[in-house]
C-alpha cells in the first residue's frame, strides 16, 4: 500500500503490519520526503510508501493502512465452526481412503473441505442439544 502524506495526516493512526498502531508526528509537504511516525518503540522515519527502510524487505513497522479505514484483505478471524472443521479435516485426510467417493471428482479437496464442514455443523447442531 502506498500513502500520500501531507502535513493535514499529522496526528492520524496508522496500523503497521505487526498490527500495533502509531501516530505521524511530522510531515513535510515535500511528498518525496520521508514522514516521522511515533511506535510504541519510539520515533522512526517512513518512505513515502510507508516502509520503514528503502530497501524492498517487509519489516514489522511499515504503515499497512490508516487506522480510521477499515482493512478489507484481513481475513475474518477463526469462529468455533472453523475449529470443528480443521479437526473434521485432519480426520478425514488421515483416512482418506474411507471417504473417497467411487467416482472421485477433479477437486476431491474441495469435497473434503465441503465434508469437514458438513461435519462441523453437525457437531454445533449436537452442541446446542
Amino acid at each position: 500500500m502506498s500513502f500520500r502524506i501531507t502535513p493535514k495526516d499529522v496526528g492520524r493512526k496508522v496500523i503497521t503490519r505487526d498490527g500495533n498502531k502509531a501516530v505521524i508526528i511530522a510531515c513535510d509537504d515535500d511528498e518525496t520526503m520521508p514522514f516521522e511516525v511515533r511506535h510504541f518503540r519510539g520515533n522512526y522515519y517512513h518512505t513515502p510508501t510507508g516502509s520503514i527502510t528503502k530497501e524492498q524487505m517487509k519489516n514489522d513497522m511499515d504503515i499497512i493502512a490508516w487506522a480510521d479505514e477499515p482493512v478489507t484483505d484481513q481475513p475474518r478471524p477463526k469462529d468455533l465452526r472453523d475449529e470443528f472443521a480443521m479437526v473434521a479435516l485432519s480426520g478425514i485426510t488421515a483416512n482418506a481412503r474411507w471417504f473417497l467417493p467411487t467416482n472421485p471428482p477433479s477437486d476431491i479437496n474441495a469435497e473434503y473441505a465441503k465434508k469437514a464442514y458438513a461435519i462441523a455443523d453437525a457437531m454445533i447442531k449436537a452442541r446446542g442439544k
